[in-house]
């Protein structure tokens, strides 16, 4: 009855904007009683002396061990080390459903929506007992820096992670939040500064020399057995080659492939997301290649065992001489020869 009056006297577009106006309420506070549980859970966890911090984690991607991500992987080692993480995703609008909201998804891993977090800085004063806290920025955009001060008054150090050459992504379509003013602004609050390789320091010299480097490297428990790749080439007179990662078009080298299967003493094997419909089906028409789409990193040894090559083929750009492939360390964790170009 509510309803019908309002669309007969102020009209339905009215009884719209009201109607997901309630819901967006309605929304706000489920996440904030959800929100509630999670910091009760972690303080009592703290008082019983089974945790020693909290850390704050944006993430562009949701929690799945497939991404082997930066993120993802700090997040597993935190927990290891009796350290909660709280993995705020991003989100680009507050409508996004997040998989696996406000669930603990690793042990003392939480998936949090970015801004469900947004709107309960003020619940932090819950975990206040906790000294050790920190935010591990990786994402420089203009809703994480607006937030730096709330968490520096909960008494939260402010980490910046270089993880990517952000303004490199942004001029080539991607990365549509970033802008070189907001990332110099986060690089002067931070506390503290870490960067992926050395391009990134010396692009940021200028404002601090304190830039910690911390590349990337494999995990062992999550690959399985080292050096299990073929010597030789195989029985079939073929040499089988492979690739496993993300196939983006901003520095994946598919000209490069194209032509590496022209030769076909040469089996190529790719594994990985991100590549478009168009590359995907030029490529299913070389009966020399195979593509295996995602594949679990805990299984990727069943496919690298019969590989005599691990290739990573880069465009030679800013963007590509940035990055730390995790990659490069599981060739060769298992044995690989691999040839890359595109990066020094």
């Amino acid at each position: 009855y509510k309803s019908i009056k309002i669309i007969k006297n102020d009209g339905f577009k009215t009884f719209l904007k009201l109607s997901k106006h309630k819901l967006q309420k309605k929304r706000k506070v489920i996440a904030t009683n959800q929100l509630e549980t999670i910091y009760k859970t972690i303080l009592e966890r703290y008082q019983r002396q089974e945790i020693n911090g909290v850390s704050v984690i944006p993430s562009a991607f949701p929690f799945d061990e497939l991404y082997n991500q930066r993120t993802i992987n700090l997040a597993k080692y935190l927990s290891k080390k009796n350290h909660v993480s709280l993995f705020v995703v991003w989100q680009w609008t507050t409508e996004e459903v997040i998989e696996s909201a406000f669930k603990e998804v690793y042990h003392n891993v939480f998936v949090i929506p970015m801004y469900a977090f947004f709107d309960s800085l003020y619940l932090l004063k819950s975990i206040a007992e906790i000294k050790q806290k920190y935010a591990i920025f990786n994402i420089p955009s203009t809703q994480y820096n607006n937030i730096t001060a709330d968490l520096r008054s909960n008494n939260f150090t402010i980490i910046y992670d270089i993880m990517d050459e952000w303004e490199e992504f942004f001029k080539v379509g991607q990365a549509s939040w970033y802008s070189r003013r907001e990332e110099e602004r986060l690089i002067l609050a931070a506390d503290i500064i870490t960067a992926v390789s050395r391009p990134l320091i010396d692009k940021f010299n200028f404002l601090r020399n304190d830039i910690v480097l911390i590349g990337n490297g494999y995990d062992k428990e999550l690959l399985g057995p080292a050096y299990i790749s073929r010597n030789g080439t195989a029985n079939d007179n073929v040499i089988h080659v492979g690739y496993f990662g993300h196939l983006t078009e901003s520095w994946f080298d598919w000209e490069l492939v194209f032509k590496i299967l022209e030769n076909k003493s040469i089996i190529l094997h790719i594994i990985g997301y991100g590549a478009n419909k168009e590359t995907l089906i030029r490529l299913k028409k070389f009966q020399n290649a195979n593509y295996h789409g995602k594949v679990q990193p805990s299984l990727l040894r069943d496919y690298v065992k019969n590989w005599n090559v691990g290739i990573i083929p880069f465009k030679d750009s800013s963007l590509s001489q940035a990055v730390d492939p995790i990659k490069i360390y599981e060739y060769l964790y298992y044995g690989l020869p691999t040839v890359v170009t595109g990066i020094d």
